[in-house]
């Protein structure tokens, strides 16, 4: 059994191709991140580490919080993997904007369907479809 080689990011081609760089620090990854950040009126605090978003997931004191950050934060990251695997599989570049908009569409989804809306109420400045915690 041989090592595995890392190569560079898929999407920016600068980093190392690892858990952090790839779903964390690279430009396109920060992009999406900073869109659901700015969408969940959270700091635009940079997580830095794997260990310091659970460590901001766990911190999160209101149930409601804790289950839409949990629930935004899978999304989140999902998305940016499937967005490298696309693209490695030979598939178009999918924009940003685009990530965006798929993360927070299945995050409405998710609390509607489990029927977790109760005191999270429907939030759309700016055509937005993530719930707003009251």
């Amino acid at each position: 059994m041989g090592l595995m080689d890392i190569g560079t990011c898929t999407f920016c081609s600068t980093d190392e191709e690892t858990r952090d760089p790839l779903l964390l620090h690279c430009r396109f990854a920060v992009e999406i991140w900073d869109r659901v950040k700015q969408r969940l009126r959270i700091p635009r605090t940079h997580f830095n580490s794997w260990q310091a978003m659970i460590g901001w997931l766990l911190q999160q004191r209101s149930p409601r919080r804790r289950l839409l950050s949990l629930i935004v934060c899978q999304a989140t990251v999902y998305r940016i993997w499937r967005e490298r695997n696309d693209r490695k599989h030979g598939r178009s570049p999918t924009r940003p904007l685009a990530i965006f908009n798929k993360i927070d569409r299945v995050t409405k989804d998710i609390l509607l369907a489990d029927g977790a809306t109760r005191g999270v109420q429907p939030y759309s400045p700016c055509g937005s479809s993530i719930a707003k915690l009251s």
